[in-house]
């Protein structure tokens, strides 16, 4: 369900820019995801929210990619008591 809802943000922030722009039309949307997000839900979510909308036509580019965790960094970085 999170994943439907992230979608709804990008899609309304394209939308937003579209008028912006006074575009007719987005070709791709690129999106860099990671983390506890998993592909097929996002594609599901993006192709229900664009059916029958100007990005209906819009291809959805997904790069994965790993969140990496620097112990050491996070460790200087809190102070605990």
């Amino acid at each position: 369900m999170h994943e439907y809802s992230i979608m709804e943000q990008v899609i309304e922030s394209i939308n937003t820019k579209l008028k912006e722009e006074k575009a007719q039309r987005v070709k791709v949307v690129n999106i860099r995801m990671g983390g506890t997000f998993q592909e097929g839900p996002v594609r599901q979510a993006f192709e229900m929210l664009v059916e029958n909308t100007p990005l209906k036509e819009t291809e959805l580019v997904i790069e994965p990619f790993e969140l990496v965790h620097n112990s050491e960094i996070l460790t200087n970085d809190l102070h605990l008591t």
